[in-house]
């Protein structure tokens, strides 16, 4: 733990810094399910959908990972993240077009990459744990696997 120290004339002052002050996280402006909506001719689904099958993903998958897409982040496949018990602990979109950049995640003050479990709420911890990049490349291995959110893991982890 860390703290200031102020010094007035002969004394010293120990103080705990400030908190910061914590976002909320949650889900893009308008996020939909997919799944629900497979069959429908919602445009954006339709798009997703295409996406998803061309990774080899099926409509049970899009349950499964619970993708989603919302207007404010056309041209994406959302997918979020719960934690053990079911609160929302991350999202990333993923571009469906050749988009820059291809990841929109949550702003950095609404989650720290070193606080969460990516999917741990399909994880069973006395089984082998599979750990991959990305959030992406869980969709493509066995079950119980989640993702670093990138190439490293650090001591804080």
């Amino acid at each position: 733990m860390s703290f200031y120290v102020e010094k007035s004339g002969s004394s010293l002052t120990f103080q705990k810094p400030a908190e910061e002050e914590s976002v909320p996280l949650k889900l893009p402006e308008g996020f939909r399910l997919i799944a629900p909506l497979i069959g429908r001719g919602d445009r954006d689904v339709v798009r997703a959908m295409r996406y998803l099958k061309e990774r080899g993903l099926t409509a049970s998958d899009t349950w499964y990972y619970k993708f989603g897409v919302a207007p404010t982040l056309p041209d994406r496949v959302i997918m979020p993240s719960f934690d053990e018990l079911g609160g929302l602990n991350f999202w990333t979109a993923r571009s469906i077009v050749d988009a820059r950049p291809k990841y929109i995640d949550p702003p950095k003050e609404c989650v720290r990459k070193n606080e969460i479990i990516f999917n741990e709420i399909n994880l069973d911890w006395k089984k082998e744990l599979v750990i991959v990049e990305g959030p992406f490349d869980l969709t493509k291995c066995p079950t119980n696997t989640t993702a670093l959110r990138g190439n490293q893991l650090s001591e804080e982890s």
